[in-house]
């Protein structure tokens, strides 16, 4: 609690959750690095493991065949990688570059195909 109060200048846990409340996604997500810190403590071990579940649902919609490598990009690529599933942990792997590189690859890919 006391990183939080911290990190958002707020000086109880009323203020706090007014500042919550005023907070945008971009505000909410200069809180990772917090929960990751506190990977120790129940409840940010909690939403660690329930991002990497959620990471795990996207891994199952976005190759249904689970013969992809999946990679992890940006910041809390790397601290997640424990919190996915025991059952997709065997094809995690290294980034080659930057999700805005591989987003264009599977669309120049696709767009090959549909040009015959």
């Amino acid at each position: 609690m006391q990183a939080l109060l911290a990190h958002t200048g707020a000086h109880d846990r009323d203020s706090l959750v007014v500042w919550l409340c005023e907070a945008n996604q971009t505000t909410y997500a200069k809180l990772a690095p917090i929960a990751v810190a506190h990977r120790t403590h129940p409840f940010a071990a909690q939403l660690l493991h329930d991002a990497g579940a959620e990471v795990g649902k996207m891994i199952d919609a976005l190759d249904p065949s689970l013969t992809l490598p999946v990679a992890m990009c940006g910041w809390l690529g790397a601290p997640l990688r424990e919190f996915v599933p025991a059952a997709h942990q065997p094809r995690l792997c290294e980034p080659l570059a930057d999700s805005a590189h591989g987003g264009l690859q599977l669309a120049q890919r696709e767009a090959a195909k549909l040009s015959g």
